[in-house]
C-alpha cells in the first residue's frame, strides 16, 4: 500500500526506465530529476455536468490512465476577492485505467475515503492560511470557475504550490462552472426597519423563495 504523503514527504516524480518513481524531498532541487517522462495524450478528465448549480452533485471521471497507478487530482479556484483556494487528493486507477470518484476512494491529501464531492468541499486557502478561511462570495450572479488538473504519482500540497517553477505539468485538465443563482432568477433588496436582506425569486409563478 502506498504510504501517506506525510510519511513519504515526497511528491515529485522522475524518470526511471520509462516509469514514474517517487523520490525523497531533498531530491527536488536536483534539476536532473525534474525531467518529465513522455506521457500518453489519451488521458482525459471529465466533469458531468460541466456546469451546474453550486449545490448540485457532479461526477468526476479520469480515463486513459495506466492501470493500478497513483495519480493526483488538483482542484483550484480563485474567489471573488481574488484569493486562491486549492484541494489535493490521491487516487489509484483501476484495472481499466479509470478513476471514477463515485467509486474510487481518495488515498490521501486534503481528504480520504470515498467522497465524490471532496475536491470542492475540502478546498483550503493556498499559501498562508488563517486570513481567508472561507471562499468569499459577494456577487450572486458571478459563477465559480474551478480548474481540475491530473498529475502522475502522489503530488503533495506543498509541492503543488511550487509546481510550475519545478516543471510539473498535468497530464490532463478541465474546467467546471458552479453557479450561485439559477437561470432567470431575480434579486430584490429588502430594507424595512432594521431588516436587511435580499429576496431571491425563481422565474415564473412559484411559492418558493430564498431570503
Amino acid at each position: 500500500m502506498l504510504p501517506s504523503p506525510t510519511m513519504l514527504n515526497i511528491v515529485k516524480s522522475c524518470c526511471r526506465n520509462g516509469q514514474y518513481a517517487l523520490v525523497p524531498k531533498s531530491w527536488y532541487y536536483n534539476s536532473k530529476l525534474l525531467q518529465k517522462c513522455s506521457m500518453s495524450s489519451s488521458a482525459c478528465i471529465t466533469v458531468s455536468p460541466p456546469a451546474c448549480q453550486l449545490d448540485d452533485p457532479v461526477n468526476i471521471t479520469i480515463s486513459g490512465l495506466k492501470k493500478h497507478k497513483i495519480y493526483t487530482l488538483h482542484t483550484s479556484l480563485t474567489d471573488q476577492k481574488g484569493v486562491p483556494f486549492t484541494s489535493v487528493a490521491h487516487y489509484r486507477s483501476d484495472e481499466h485505467g479509470i478513476i471514477d470518484l463515485d467509486k474510487t476512494p481518495s488515498r490521501g491529501g486534503h481528504f480520504a475515503s470515498l467522497y465524490p464531492m471532496g475536491p470542492f468541499i475540502s478546498m483550503v486557502q493556498q499559501g498562508p492560511s488563517g486570513q481567508h478561511a472561507r471562499i468569499h462570495l459577494t456577487d450572486m450572479y458571478s459563477p465559480l470557475n474551478y480548474q481540475l488538473e491530473v498529475y502522475p504519482d502522489a503530488v503533495g500540497y506543498q509541492l503543488m504550490q511550487k509546481g510550475k517553477s519545478l516543471g510539473l505539468k498535468p497530464i490532463c485538465s478541465t474546467q467546471h462552472t458552479r453557479r450561485l443563482m439559477g437561470k432567470g432568477c431575480t434579486s430584490i433588496p429588502v430594507r424595512h426597519g432594521r431588516i436587511r436582506g435580499t429576496l431571491h425569486l425563481p422565474p415564473g409563478e412559484s411559492e418558493i423563495w430564498s431570503l
